[in-house]
């Protein structure tokens, strides 16, 4: 018999959809840092994407269910892990945070080496913070979390067109925001 560890997340959600919670462990360890950080991209803060994240897993329990296979396990699970942060930054009456630490840790592979970089970096997550919703989701989508258009079209339930168009649309934005 194969280690449960080795099944693909296709065969992991069907195990979970019917009852087997280790196959539902399995999913929850190999994509919670994920779940962590693409939180964490929306709130800002650590604390509020560790409440996102543990409510995404809670979430999941009874989504697990609704997983249809039409697209890869970690699609519909973005789409999960954004409802879930928009829904919590209503709930909580708080605006997207983005820390100083925010810019630090997870918009970089290495910290900005000096004071300039990191002054940069923050008004870069200023800009990005001021595009609409829609366009801001797409941008996070593509830039931040490294979608390519086709895979972010599908966690936004949209065409690959359309995610092109609103990052060509923040493009637009962000170099007035940056005149």
């Amino acid at each position: 018999m194969t280690d449960a560890s080795a099944k693909s997340d296709f065969e992991l959600a069907e195990l979970a959809q019917k009852g087997d919670e280790s196959a539902y462990g399995i999913l929850l360890e190999r994509h919670y840092s994920m779940m962590y950080k693409v939180a964490y991209t929306r709130v800002g803060d650590k604390q509020d994407a560790q409440d996102v994240a543990q409510e995404v897993c809670i979430k999941l329990a009874s989504a697990i269910v609704q997983y249809r296979f039409d697209s890869a396990f970690t699609t519909w699970l973005y789409r999960i892990i954004i409802n879930t942060a928009q829904d919590y930054i209503r709930a909580h009456g708080t605006s997207r945070k983005y820390e100083t630490s925010f810019v630090q840790e997870q918009q970089f592979e290495e910290a900005p080496k000096n004071q300039e970089d990191h002054l940069v970096a923050t008004e870069v997550m200023e800009a990005i913070r001021s595009l609409p919703d829609k366009i801001r989701d797409a941008v996070m989508l593509v830039i931040v979390d490294g979608l390519n258009h086709a895979e972010a079209g599908k966690v936004l339930g949209i065409s690959e067109g359309t995610v092109s168009w609103r990052i060509s649309e923040a493009k637009k934005h962000l170099k007035r925001f940056f005149e």
